[in-house]
């Protein structure tokens, strides 16, 4: 694994509770090694252990296909 990329997406926005302000949606940008890419999602991370003890992952994050608005490859 050693593919990064930059994920252009847009992130959902929640309000709790009685309130005048319902939120908005926001354009985020994320940088991460890519753990999974299929059909439905891209998975990245932030560190990856190469002697993984316990967990391999550290900071890992599932962005939906139907969020994302453009990948860009910045190392194969």
């Amino acid at each position: 694994m050693t593919t990064v990329v930059e994920v252009e997406w847009i992130d959902s926005a929640v309000s709790h509770g009685w309130t005048n302000d319902y939120g908005s949606i926001s354009r985020i940008t994320s940088v991460g090694y890519v753990v999974e890419d299929n059909e439905n999602q891209i998975v990245i991370t932030e560190s990856v252990d190469h002697e993984p003890r316990q967990a391999k992952y550290g900071c890992t994050m599932a962005i939906p296909r139907s969020a994302i608005q453009k990948v860009r490859v910045l190392r194969k």
